[in-house]
């Protein structure tokens, strides 16, 4: 996750660097009057997801620190690159920021056509805002409680699973196509605006499976809504 912004000839942004707790040995000047309006922190998909909430706990922090609101708007589309996009073209003042995740930055402009920018040369990072791993989750109601359940499942059944995204080249949904093409390739895809629409429709058992941020899936997770059968880590999850 990467909190990014538009180059800009300025060093305003160094503020919101400094607010975050970021160590710099050299900062370059910026005028001393940023912020002087509300600053606008993009998010890529609709509410309930990782970017979401990681944008929501970062706009708080940082309207503390600055002394000026921090607008938190959803933009979603086309697996975040609508709202990239609105970045990109934003005016370069340090005024324009987005939570960006994995799809808009480093999947849709190598696997869409025309998508509008370019990363590496219309965006500049700014801080690392977390590192947080996918989640396989199913309905509470699932037949199968652990990895190894859900497998056999997959391999046996003769009934149609679907499985549930983000929007298409999320890595939700690029997760759910390799174990697609190592379990089922009768697996089906839905893709939605973001992962709150997604995780609901697998609480609801409308979908089968869905891998979101773990952090989206916690809170159900623990209201006993949604059984998380594994965590795309090395490690075993504390949670």
């Amino acid at each position: 996750m990467i909190l990014i912004r538009k180059f800009s000839a300025d060093g305003a942004v160094a503020t919101a660097m400094l607010a975050l707790g970021i160590a710099l040995t050299a900062l370059p000047a910026w005028p001393q009057t940023y912020p002087s309006r509300p600053i606008h922190l993009i998010v890529n998909f609709v509410p309930g997801g990782t970017g979401d909430i990681i944008a929501r706990l970062i706009g708080s922090r940082l309207a503390e620190k600055l002394g000026q609101s921090v607008v938190v708007e959803n933009r979603p589309g086309a697996g975040g690159t609508l709202g990239a996009r609105d970045v990109v073209n934003a005016a370069p003042d340090g005024y324009t920021l987005t939570v960006a995740q994995t799809p808009e930055i480093a999947i849709n402009p190598y696997f869409m056509k025309g998508v509008g920018y370019d990363p590496l040369q219309d965006l500049r990072p700014i801080a690392l805002g977390g590192v947080v791993p996918l989640a396989l989750v199913v309905p509470a109601n699932a037949p199968y409680s652990t990895m190894a359940e859900f497998v056999t499942f997959l391999r046996t059944t003769d009934q149609p699973v679907t499985f549930a995204s983000g929007g298409v080249g999320t890595s939700g949904h690029l997760a759910g196509e390799l174990l697609k093409l190592k379990l089922n390739n009768k697996l089906i895809h839905v893709p939605y605006k973001g992962a709150g629409q997604a995780l609901t429709d697998v609480v609801g058992g409308q979908v089968n499976f869905y891998f979101p941020g773990f952090i989206a899936a916690m809170p159900l997770m623990q209201a006993g809504k949604l059984k998380v059968l594994a965590v795309a880590t090395i490690k075993r999850s504390p949670r």
